[in-house]
């Protein structure tokens, strides 16, 4: 990944209207500065990675179609590369709730012995595991494919962005937790709908973290700089609306933090949209409010936690990097830990920390180890009760 070799803060070039439906930005509804760049670039000694790139953030609310979008993302400020890796398929939970969807995906759209092509493949995991259900040819396109997928027959991977002129001879595309990280997606939509050949039949699924949720839940640690843009159903149902791609189904999963929606380019009667325009606004008029008072009580209760003794994090992702990036105290966290391989012995952005297994957690001696996504508690508690460590697992700042 490409990052500038001092961290400064980014030039302040405003997405002044919505990259879905061009309305006019309002005023923000959540502010940040100096957060990370990308949460997920991981750096090879502790100067590096206090040095990395810094931005801001702006939200706003789209009132017409329901996007939220951070208004002073600077798209050329983003580079993804090999070294980039938010891979979250060593994690059980995850891996199993991945395999069940391309399992599903295979079945609903009779898949196997087809071709699927997947925009924002990252290192290949999802796109494998479509081949493990069926999938005879799989093609990926991610600049930060790096080759450690093991090779193997039907599948093959292209180390750079979707090329927008063809999609290849796919029956299926997938793009999983890509829209979310650029600024112009319709562009991206409008390309591979035109790259597909006039009467084709071609199915697609996209999934994206889910805005709504965001807001009704607090997630702001899931507030980074690297994902400008928060979708509603509204708002990426109008996405692909726009774009001639008709959406037949939408749903929420993994505990309704992801927002899913899939369709096929001969469907004649597509699902319309449900207009929850005025519930949004509601959440978003409380958010900031909310958002300065869950912070808070994340500063006393951390330090309420390091009086006890050493605190760990566990997760060296989004999340973890902008808890320990953006809350006082954080600085003191004694040990980061992540079931990612490829992470061990790397260092988090601004902060610095060295990221460890969890067999090494146990050296630290923490009196307690805080978890950001409560949908690992049990996965982390069986882990750390089989490696004998003796802390309390803490989910929330109470």
């Amino acid at each position: 990944m490409t990052t500038p070799d001092h961290a400064v803060d980014r030039p302040y070039r405003p997405l002044a209207r919505c990259p879905v439906c061009g309305v006019p930005a309002g005023g923000p509804i959540f502010t940040a500065g100096r957060v990370p760049v990308l949460c997920n670039a991981l750096f090879a000694t502790v100067e590096e990675a206090r040095r990395a790139a810094v931005g801001s953030i702006d939200l706003v609310l789209c009132d017409s179609c329901g996007l939220i979008w951070n208004a002073a993302f600077d798209q050329s400020a983003v580079a993804y590369s090999p070294a980039y890796e938010n891979s979250l398929h060593f994690s059980p939970r995850f891996r199993a709730f991945a395999t069940d969807l391309a399992r599903d995906l295979v079945r609903r759209h009779a898949l196997t012995g087809r071709t699927v092509l997947e925009i924002g493949s990252g290192k290949g995991d999802f796109l494998a595991l479509l081949c493990d259900a069926g999938v005879a040819r799989g093609i990926g396109y991610d600049p930060s494919y790096d080759g450690d997928t093991p090779a193997r027959p039907g599948l093959t991977f292209v180390p750079s962005l979707f090329p927008e002129h063809a999609v290849d001879d796919a029956d299926f595309v997938c793009a999983r937790h890509v829209l979310e990280h650029l600024s112009a997606p319709a562009r991206l939509m409008r390309s591979l709908r035109e790259a597909i050949p006039a009467g084709r039949t071609v199915g697609y699924y996209i999934e994206v973290p889910d805005g709504t949720y965001l807001l009704r839940t607090l997630a702001i640690w899931d507030v980074i700089y690297e994902h400008p843009l928060h979708y509603t159903a509204q708002a990426l149902m109008r996405l692909l609306a726009d774009a001639g791609l008709p959406v037949t189904r939408v749903t929420t999963s993994f505990g309704d933090q992801y927002l899913a929606v899939e369709g096929t380019t001969d469907c004649a009667t597509p699902v319309a949209p449900a207009d929850d325009r005025q519930a949004l606004r509601h959440l978003a008029s409380e958010f900031a409010r909310r958002a300065a008072d869950l912070r808070d009580r994340w500063v006393a209760r951390l330090a309420t936690l390091l009086d006890t003794g050493p605190v760990a994090l566990w997760g060296a992702g989004s999340k973890g990097v902008s808890f320990l990036a953006t809350v006082p105290g954080a600085a003191e966290v004694a040990a980061v830990v992540d079931v990612n391989p490829r992470k061990w012995g790397r260092h988090l952005p601004v902060t610095g920390h060295a990221v460890v297994p969890p067999s090494d957690l146990r050296g630290f001696r923490p009196a307690a180890v805080v978890l950001l996504n409560p949908m690992y508690r049990d996965e982390v508690g069986a882990t750390m009760a089989e490696s004998g460590i003796d802390a309390s697992l803490v989910t929330d700042p109470s």
